[in-house]
């Protein structure tokens, strides 16, 4: 699409372009534009050659700066890459205690590296741009001082491969640049060093990166993924660079920092959206940080003042004037409304545009429709833009079916436009918009459809792994032998027996009775998790206890599996309603949700369309946490049950909850002939009963309501589907209720409590499931920091909050004095209007006073726990959790849970009295909760007491106490076992795998501690040695030990070769292995497979130092390694055995 072309119709533009080509600084004046319209008249500056090295546009909001970068990516249809940059501001003033955001830090370093090259002319630092550079950002951004640009560069260190690196030199200057030494690299700024290999995630890459050292030559560069860890791709050189804000611990005097401005060429243009209400934000601005630095000088004398971290609104002005080109953006304003002086520059020429906003059809296709068959009556060249090509492709259905066919689906960066032909294309533009002048009208599905289809652009941040892969055992845990019952670990133990070195796990019983575990049998381990964290007892070694406690979970499993199992196969022999196919409304609906997507939603939609689709009746579990979108599915589901004339039955435990699915529902369904009603106690009793009487007659397609749905007065005309919301907090005879409207209807139960994955696998095959555990794109991770309580602390959390039209949760659990600390909080904050809220007030009164909140009539709610119920409010992104030494991990990560449900980030204050000494596991749960903030990391520590809650809504209560006597993880294996047997009868009887053979082993088979020095890796990958069951597995570990760790010492080598033994004999009748250095023995059945394979290929091809001899039934295979000189090397007597298997087998 060729935007010049339209706007060389329009005078004023030819004017500006004329003007704008004159070699002078000037400063221009735009009247007009806006939003999108103006992002579209950049783009045609850009792709015209207009600007020829670098263009700083600045908007009024990091928000708009976000959305400017989308609409800049699609009409100028670059790729997403380094030449549209968005410069962020950092978030956390000096004088505040908060941890600065390493993404937007890194951010920033990012832009200053592709800026560098430009003003320094440092050739080994060439970014290779293509384009002209653009950098999108905010007045704020531009005002931390930051390291001088020399310093800057003098910071960047470049490595080659093949090039020289003293290891100790390295470390000390990646201190000196403000990196930090990590375990594990999980996010920019930290570095690890194992031996010759150094991982570092420098702050301007997307990827960290893994140096491996042969003495000081680096002989390897690779990028790795810091989920997996492993290397992704390697490459031949990079640059480090350094961190650039300056903080209050800085070495950097004044006069060796810079700004921002020092990295832009002299060339530079700048646009400016909304001149004067920058200025005012600058002022007020200034009057904020000398208040903060006020503040905090009463505390520190030695505090520094603004003029040290901050440019003020005068020098920015000044430097705007030393710049090529300035373009001020302005709404309709009178001529004189800004004098020259204001913009910096006496040489002003204005310039004036008409674009105007397009109307909002807010999903009435019908209106809609007929708007677009105007325009095109009036040849306007139209474009209609989805948010993707899947959703062009529905929307072209949409107009199909409305017999509109006067369109071309095609790319927006080739399309030729003409007013005969619609441009139905896709990309990510903010709002749509009409300029007259050009002829041009420009429509996106938030016009169409309502809400604004949330994407941004945003960093790429990684979750790190989830709970269930890094079980790490430490010192200390207590632990569940399969044979011997729970323990407590006390560490890996080497132990020198006939001369050979081995590692065993030590686990110490009562009577302090100790079990040496032999690593490779670390899959008869697991480490006990029980249920609310209590001290399991220990079990005595030798004793019947643990047998027997054994035999009575494994029977209540089998009772409970059992159960799950005949409820599913009975369902699946009813009758059910087979609904039909997606209708075109369904498509329209489904368009009309403001959000992308997420991996797992799609997966559920998916799941919950084929089960209705079915000739039985759905029973699906909804899982995911509050805000990930289950709500979502709940609400396509009920659409495309009343599109087959049925109805639906929405259950929610609590009236607060049934209000916002009723306002949920019936937002997404307006504008269909959808009737959508409440029964709750908001409702009088003479609007309950015309609910009902509508309700029997057919009149209501959808009613949401509490458990008065369930009395039996409430008749349903033909009900297809049930949605029951949170199921395990309704009392046993309202789920009796439930379960007996469930036998021979669709339902869907939503639930936010978690299921761990491992109970998740264990019921594949009995239980119909949909886990939701990706956040939604924009979620953030929350900020999260615990300190001494003082009015200041409290205070500046509120007002931070107030300042950006949020709310605020204060949670103070005392019911006694929660009247006092509203009054405190009043005295602190006046201008906040607060309330109070607990769980002892009467119901109507408490329902009320949360209903005002979710609708914003007050600022702060100060409240008991009541608030994790699970409540959605999107507004509310700051949380103070009063004495929070006193509250469990699993109920602090639920607390903190409330806030962060939006693309704002979200704090959480963790306070704890001034004059409190912590105790140790206070300060460690504390400093769990805040080193997980994470999206998905916090689930390792913080979810498994929810995740036993959750396997007890699923299996029944009473399995919580049988999950507390073995311990969560074994309890899973068992319930795996017994699922299985139910599943495949045959095998009953048998052990799920054939672990193979046991080995008696007289090598130095281990992972040496030089090669992992940290115990809890080597424990881990133990563990996933022993679980082995393929080649496949064995040599994955193998690539991902040498990425990670390097060369293979010879101990580790001979374990990975046993582990291969093991596996090629595996089903192979071996009754006994035994190795030592110079020999291997198998022994196997005579008759067998093996021992008439071994036969045959030793008599066809005799191999030395190898023979056979059968001693009655038994056959043996001997295998005896050559010497060589005066020695025989280690492991030859295996690997000799291991070339003989592979051929043979």
């Amino acid at each position: 699409m060729e935007l010049s072309k339209f706007w060389a119709q329009d005078p004023n533009y030819n004017q500006f372009l004329q003007d704008f080509g004159i070699k002078q600084k000037k400063t221009f004046r735009i009247r007009g534009l806006q939003s999108s319209a103006l992002s579209f008249f950049i783009s045609s500056l850009v792709l015209k050659g207009e600007i020829k090295q670098v263009l700083l546009f600045l908007t009024s909001s990091l928000e708009e700066a976000q959305r400017s970068y989308q609409d800049l990516l699609t009409f100028t249809g670059w790729p997403e890459n380094n030449s549209i940059l968005i410069f962020p501001a950092p978030e956390v003033l000096p004088y505040e205690e908060l941890p600065y955001d390493i993404e937007i830090i890194k951010q920033r370093i990012k832009v200053l590296s592709a800026l560098s090259p430009i003003i320094y002319s440092r050739q080994q630092y060439k970014n290779n741009l293509s384009y002209p550079l653009i950098i999108i950002s905010t007045y704020r951004a531009l005002l931390p001082k930051i390291l001088i640009g020399d310093k800057f560069l003098k910071g960047h260190l470049k490595l080659e491969r093949e090039g020289l690196l003293n290891i100790e030199n390295f470390l000390n200057h990646l201190l000196d640049q403000g990196y930090q030494s990590s375990g594990m690299i999980e996010q920019s700024g930290q570095f690890s060093q194992r031996g010759g290999i150094i991982d570092v995630f420098p702050f301007a890459e997307e990827n960290p990166l893994r140096i491996e050292l042969d003495g000081d030559r680096i002989s390897s560069l690779r990028l790795f993924d810091p989920e997996s860890q492993r290397s992704i791709r390697k490459i031949e050189e990079i640059v480090l660079v350094p961190r650039i804000e300056l903080t209050a611990e800085s070495k950097e005097k004044e006069r060796e920092a810079g700004s921002f401005f020092d990295y832009l060429p002299e060339n530079t243009d700048i646009i400016v959206s909304q001149y004067q209400e920058m200025e005012k934000h600058g002022l007020d601005f200034e009057k904020e940080i000398r208040k903060s630095y006020l503040s905090k000088k009463e505390e520190d004398k030695n505090v520094l003042p603004p003029d040290y971290y901050y440019l003020n609104w005068s020098e920015i002005r000044g430097l705007f004037s030393q710049k090529q080109r300035l373009v001020t953006i302005e709404p309709w304003l009178a001529q004189d409304n800004l004098s020259p002086e204001q913009s910096g520059e006496e040489n002003n020429h204005f310039y004036s545009f008409e674009a105007t906003a397009v109307e909002h059809y807010f999903g009435n296709l019908d209106l809609f429709q007929k708007a677009l068959r105007k325009n095109h009556q009036e040849k306007q060249n139209i474009i209609i833009l989805a948010g993707n090509k899947v959703r062009a492709s529905r929307l072209a259905d949409i107009l199909d079916d409305r017999g509109f066919t006067r369109y071309r689906l095609q790319d927006l960066k080739e399309a030729d436009l003409n007013p005969e032909q619609v441009c139905l294309s896709y990309g990510s533009v903010s709002n749509g918009f009409s300029i007259p002048k050009l002829n041009l009208f420009l429509i996106t599905e938030q016009e169409i459809f309502g809400k604004q289809r949330e994407k941004s652009y945003k960093p790429k941040r990684f979750q790190g792994k989830s709970f269930y892969e890094l079980d790490e055992v430490r010192v200390g845990d207590f632990v569940v032998h399969v044979n011997h019952g729970i323990g407590r670990y006390e560490g890996v133990k080497s132990r020198i027996t006939d001369g050979i070195r081995r590692e065993y796990l030590l686990i110490k019983y009562a009577s302090d009775d100790e079990l040496y575990v032999p690593v490779e049998q670390l899959s008869s381990v697991h480490k006990y998790i029980g249920a609310g964290g209590g001290i399991p007892k220990l079990n005595r070694l030798g004793g019947s206890l643990w047998k027997s406690t054994k035999r009575r979970v494994q029977e209540s499993i089998r009772k409970a599996a059992l159960e799950l199992f005949e409820l599913y196969r009975k369902r699946k022999s009813i009758k059910g309603h087979t609904f039909s196919a997606d209708t075109v409304w369904q498509q329209e609906l489904e368009m009309a949700f403001p959000f992308q997507e997420t991996p797992d939603q799609e997966k559920a939609f998916q799941d919950v369309k084929k089960d209705m689709e079915s000739s039985y009746p759905m029973e699906r579990l909804i899982c995911g946490d509050v805000g990930y979108g289950k709500t979502e599915i709940a609400i396509r589901a009920a659409f495309k049950s009343v599109m087959d004339n049925k109805q639906v039955a929405v259950l929610a435990p609590t009236t607060i909850l049934v209000q916002q699915h009723w306002e949920n529902f019936s937002e997404r369904m307006k504008g269909f002939p959808i009737r959508i009603e409440m029964l709750s106690r908001f409702k009088t009793k003479k609007e309950q009963e015309k609910i009902i009487a509508d309700l029997k007659k057919g009149n209501i397609d959808i009613i949401i309501g509490t458990h008065r749905l369930i009395q039996p007065d409430v008749v349903f005309k033909d009900l297809g589907l049930l949605v029951v919301d949170e199921e395990q907090r309704f009392g046993v005879i309202h789920k009796e209720r439930i379960k007996n409207l469930k036998e021979q209807i669709d339902s869907l139960t939503l639930t936010a409590t978690p299921i761990p994955r491992t109970l998740y696998l264990s019921l594949t095959g009995i239980r119909e499931m949909s886990i939701i555990n990706t956040p939604p794109e924009l979620r953030l991770p929350i900020v999260t920091f615990f300190k001494s309580e003082t009015d200041e602390v409290i205070r500046e959390a509120i007002r931070r909050e107030l300042e950006r039209g949020g709310q605020v949760y204060y949670v103070h659990n005392r019911v006694e004095d929660i009247d006092s600390v509203a009054q405190k909080v009043k005295r602190l904050v006046p201008e906040a209007r607060v309330i109070t809220a607990h769980g002892q007030m009467v119901e109507d009164q408490l329902e009320k006073i949360m209903i005002s909140f979710i609708n914003h009539e007050s600022d702060v709610l100060v409240c008991t726990t009541i608030i994790e119920i699970g409540l959605d409010i999107s507004n509310v992104n700051t949380i103070i959790i009063d004495q929070a030494h006193r509250f469990g991990l699993s109920q602090l990560y639920q607390l903190r849970g409330r806030v962060g449900r939006s693309s704002r980030r979200a704090y959480a204050y963790l306070l704890y009295p001034s004059k409190k000494i912590l105790t140790d596991n206070a300060r460690k749960r504390l400093e769990a909760i805040r080193e997980f903030s994470d999206l998905g990391s916090g689930f390792r520590l913080a979810m498994r007491d929810l995740e036993i809650r959750g396997a007890g809504n699923l299996l029944g209560k009473e399995q919580h106490g049988f999950v507390t006597e073995v311990g969560f993880n074994y309890y899973c294996q068992m319930l795996e076992e017994s699922v299985s047997r139910l599943l495949h009868p045959e095998t009953a009887g048998n052990e799920l795998q054939d672990t193979g053979p046991e080995i008696d082993v007289k090598l130095e088979s281990l992972i040496p501690e030089y090669y992992i020095s940290s115990p809890e890796i080597r424990i881990s990958y133990y563990q996933k040695l022993s679980r082995i069951n393929s080649e496949e597995e064995l040599n994955d570990i193998k690539t991902e030990l040498q990425d990670i760790y390097g060369s293979f010492p010879k101990e580790l080598e001979t374990l990975l070769q046993i582990i291969s033994l093991k596996l090629k004999l595996k089903n192979q009748e071996v009754l006994d292995i035994r190795i030592t250095t110079r020999h291997l023995s198998l022994k196997f059945p005579i008759g067998s497979s093996l021992s008439d394979k071994i036969q045959k290929s030793l008599t066809i091809n005799p191999v030395k130092n190898a023979f056979f001899r059968q001693k009655g039934s038994q056959g043996e295979l001997i295998l005896t390694a050559p010497r060589t000189g005066q020695s025989i090397p280690e492991n030859s007597a295996l690997s000799q055995g291991l070339s003989f298997l592979e051929k043979i087998l």
